[in-house]
This record gives structure tokens, C-alpha cells and sequence, in this order.
């Protein structure tokens, strides 16, 4: 719990080094009449994705939440982006567990919203806090690395055309990606095992 509130704050305070900027575009976007810049979180469901998505609504963006779906939870979420600001909102199902369904997302964002003006941030969350070993996905990857590198470097790259598209006058889109920040320690036998097998 400590850690996780230690995570939270260190992104919180990057989110609000931004602050200034985004609250600048944001005043200049609604003065001038065209649109909220948009933002896609990955990891949005729950902890630090959640509190990213909630501080970016209530600096105006709208927000594409992504994240699994369990009962309730999207219809949840985005009554607390409402409640934030910004808007609107919508919610994607994604599990990042899964390489095709992270590029099955990430290419139908691209595809709504590449004629929309882009996309103005991408925040990726995803992840998992374990030290278990090779612990194999449906498509046999490991969860770890699948979900802290291999995840992130597809919606990325598969995002980029969208981030590229950008109609912001003010700033360039921000893709941030937020790990463990320094709370694990490094796996000794990376050299010989990089796939953690």
C-alpha cells in the first residue's frame, strides 16, 4: 500500500509539472471553440492509470480509458472522468496480456482518430507487481515483460500515426510511460535469461 501511494505520488507530481501547459491549452482550446485535446491510458481501471485519467479529465482532455473490463467497471470509470471534467470520455477493452488485442485496440484508436485531429497524450500503466518467474500468456510471452515492454512499445508504435496527427496548436503530444519507479530491484540473471524462462 505504501509503495503504491509512493508510485502514485511521484506521477502526480509529473502530471502536475505538466499542469500549467495542458491548463493553458485547454483555456485556449475552449476559448477558441475547437476541440479538447484527447488522451488515450492505457492501465486506467485501477491505481495510478485511474488517478492519470481522472487528473487529465479535469484538465480538460477528453479521455479514451483502456483497461480490462470486469462488470460495472467501465460504466464506473467513466462517470468519475464525467464527474473530473473534460469530455467526453469512452472506455476501450483491452487486456495487455494479449499482443493481438493491444494491437486490435490500438489500431481502432488510430482509425477513429486519426481524421478526429490525433491524439494529443498517450499514458501507459499497465502492469503487474510480482516477482514470479516465466509466467506464460495465452500467446506464450511472459505477463511481465508483455505487459511492462512489449504492450507499450506496440501501442506506441501502433499509436504514433495518431500522435503524429495531433491538431494541438500549442504543444506536441507527450507519451509517458509510467514502471515500478525504482521499487524493484533488477533481475540478476537478465544476460542469460532475458525471455525469464
Amino acid at each position: 500500500q505504501r509503495r503504491h501511494q509512493m508510485k502514485l505520488r511521484k506521477t502526480m507530481t509529473i502530471l502536475a509539472s505538466l499542469k500549467t501547459e495542458h491548463q493553458t491549452l485547454a483555456s485556449k482550446i475552449t476559448s477558441n471553440g475547437t476541440k479538447n485535446p484527447t488522451a488515450v491510458v492505457v492501465g486506467a481501471t485501477n491505481g495510478i492509470g485511474k488517478g492519470c485519467a481522472k487528473t487529465l479529465a479535469s484538465y480538460g482532455y477528453n479521455v479514451i480509458a483502456v483497461g480490462r473490463n470486469k462488470p460495472g467497471r467501465s460504466e464506473s470509470l467513466l462517470k468519475e472522468l464525467r464527474d473530473a471534467g473534460g469530455g467526453p470520455h469512452e472506455f476501450r477493452t483491452c487486456d495487455c496480456f494479449s499482443l493481438k488485442e493491444v494491437k486490435e485496440c490500438a489500431s481502432s484508436i488510430t482509425a477513429d482518430y486519426g481524421a478526429k485531429g490525433g491524439i494529443d497524450a498517450l499514458v501507459m500503466t499497465q502492469g503487474m507487481a510480482t516477482i514470479q518467474g516465466f509466467t506464460p500468456t495465452k500467446e506464450g510471452n511472459d505477463e511481465k515483460l508483455t505487459l511492462h515492454v512489449w504492450s507499450r512499445a506496440a501501442f506506441a508504435g501502433l499509436l504514433l500515426p495518431s500522435l503524429l496527427a495531433s491538431s494541438s496548436s500549442t504543444s506536441r503530444p507527450v507519451v509517458l510511460s509510467v514502471l515500478s519507479g525504482g521499487i524493484h530491484s533488477t533481475y540478476t540473471k537478465y544476460a542469460t535469461d532475458p525471455e525469464l524462462k
